[in-house]
């Protein structure tokens, strides 16, 4: 059984598609069980890593579920083109549905479990939409249903879309600049570690910051990283990455995009426009496909995809297609934080358990 703490003691497999990606995965077995059953696949976010999805992957295999978790195009060791057209949503559910009939070949058609979680959610709900006979159920953590683009409807630039609707997207219009990636990849360790440590928060030491306006707010990241920038040039470390023995998890975090970089996983921010064409080119309805039962999972005090974006009966939806549930006092990060990360694990067990049923279904 593999440990959270060592990212080693997991099952690594890696396929390269007919279009070239190299796609790294973690493949675990769920022993006699996972054979009646339908695999779980997993899809992480930023800046996450397939490692974030560690907690509810084990408890999952101990259920007795096979589990598919791989890591997303652009992120190391994956393989990390530049063009931004090959991070476009359809073209991302074309290469998971690849991977996946190369990792199940042996299998026989099969249905999965789709689990999501920030980008990893909105990626799940789109391959829902592009490879609708996949997709026997899905749960998406954190990241609410948005519709696709409809034909007729204009693109709205981003600068629009935060300065009218969401202001809680304000990070994102910086994390798309170059300037974004070039002070956050000099900073690893101060943007990742107070994200990810599992070390008691006051152990974690970073700048004051005044947080009376949420950190994702217009101009918010940018200030606290160009003033932890400031102090790393003067000489003054705020922020240290934590060694292997005394905090392995966060320490892989850190050593991954010091391998692979930032720059390519913030792509994911620059793509709008690109999922905009697709979505309007393969003409997806803005209802979630009917008869795929749907379960969102959230928490209330999440400053990025907060409350109020999400619907307990949205109307997307057909009746009884839906389920809500929202954990009291959880942030973004719900799947590793110590507060929070068996009760999300239980609950997405227990919501894959009620959607099991048989494993094989014709595609």
């Amino acid at each position: 059984m593999p440990d959270v703490r060592d990212a080693s003691s997991f099952n690594h497999c890696s396929v390269t598609l007919k279009n070239g990606h190299r796609y790294h995965y973690v493949d675990q077995d769920g022993g006699k069980q996972s054979r009646k059953r339908p695999v779980c696949v997993l899809l992480h976010g930023f800046p996450d890593l397939w490692y974030g999805w560690r907690y509810p992957l084990v408890a999952l295999v101990n259920a007795g579920f096979r589990v598919i978790c791989p890591s997303q195009l652009g992120y190391y060791p994956s393989s990390q083109p530049e063009n931004l057209d090959e991070y476009g949503y359809k073209n991302l559910s074309n290469d998971l549905e690849e991977l996946l009939q190369n990792a199940l070949a042996n299998e026989g058609d099969q249905q999965i479990l789709l689990f999501g979680h920030d980008w990893g959610g909105l990626l799940a709900w789109r391959f829902a939409a592009y490879h609708t006979k996949r997709v026997k159920a899905i749960a998406v953590v954190s990241t609410p249903y948005l519709p696709p683009a409809q034909k007729g409807l204009p693109f709205i630039p981003d600068e629009v879309l935060v300065d009218k609707m969401l202001p809680n997207f304000g990070y994102q219009l910086w994390w798309k600049t170059d300037e974004a990636a070039d002070i956050i990849g000099k900073n690893l360790e101060a943007f990742l570690v107070p994200q990810f440590s599992q070390l008691p928060k006051k152990k974690v030491n970073q700048l004051q910051q005044d947080d009376r306006e949420p950190i994702t707010y217009r101009g918010r990241w940018r200030q606290r990283m160009l003033e932890l920038d400031e102090a790393r040039r003067s000489g003054k470390r705020t922020v240290k990455a934590p060694s292997i023995e005394e905090d392995p998890e966060c320490a892989y975090y850190v050593e991954s995009f010091r391998q692979g970089g930032i720059a390519r996983p913030l792509n994911y921010y620059k793509i709008r426009k690109v999922n905009h064409h697709q979505e309007v080119a393969a003409g997806i309805s803005k209802s979630f496909p009917n008869g795929i039962p749907t379960f969102f999972l959230t928490g209330d005090n999440d400053t990025a995809l907060p409350l109020s974006m999400s619907d307990p009966s949205p109307k997307y939806f057909s009746e009884g297609q839906y389920k809500r549930e929202v954990i009291e006092g959880a942030d973004h990060w719900l799947l590793q934080d110590a507060q929070f990360r068996h009760e999300v694990s239980a609950r997405l067990v227990r919501w894959a358990d009620e959607h099991s049923g048989s494993r094989h279904a014709k595609l």
